[in-house]
């Protein structure tokens, strides 16, 4: 009899944590046989037990992917966090190019940190702070959009964008800022 009572607890606890689950990240439970809810509750307790570290998650993603149990894409992405192209990649890896791919540190440059973007926010921030130096800028920049940078990052930035004219000469005669400081290259 206590077996049966903790089957079905465990059953109900199961049941409320997938339908919260679900809904939080639209998955229609309904398209999931019995067994596949149950390895979507299995790998939502590990994901937690894992911390959310990416190596981690990457060998949990592989994991479900190749589980045999058909899960779909989108249900593997939304249980590691990742998108269902990453999903795909993952499984088409071997587990000697997966386990090479979480040793090995991504190379080459990464994505600027600043884009597009934030150049509103930037620009706001110029006009409604005439007198800011540049390492309030900085700091703001730090504070709002949770982007770390240099005063050499944040020149360039400037300079893409067209920002600087929002500065005038303040920004023009400090040294990181000025023109005598720019690479001497062909004019466009």
């Amino acid at each position: 009899m206590a077996t049966v009572e903790a089957t079905r607890s465990r059953s109900d606890a199961r049941a409320e944590r997938l339908d919260s689950w679900a809904r939080e990240h639209c998955v229609e439970l309904r398209h999931l046989d019995d067994g596949q809810q149950w390895l979507v509750f299995a790998a939502l307790s590990i994901g937690r037990a894992l911390e959310k570290i990416p190596a981690l998650m990457r060998l949990l993603t592989y994991a479900l992917a190749h589980s045999g149990m058909g899960l779909p894409a989108p249900v593997v992405a939304a249980l590691t966090d990742v998108s269902d192209r990453a999903v795909r990649a993952t499984k088409a890896l071997t587990a000697n190019e997966l386990l090479h791919s979480v040793r090995t540190p991504p190379r080459g440059r990464g994505k600027p940190k600043l884009g597009p973007e934030h150049a509103g926010t930037v620009a706001k921030f110029l006009v409604e702070h005439p007198s800011s130096q540049v390492r309030d800028i900085i700091a703001f920049i730090r504070a709002e959009l949770g982007v770390e940078l240099d005063r050499k990052t944040l020149r360039v930035y400037l300079a893409r964008y067209g920002l600087g004219c929002l500065r005038g000469e303040l920004l023009a005669d400090s040294p990181l800022l000025s023109e005598a400081q720019t690479s001497e290259g062909p004019s466009y």
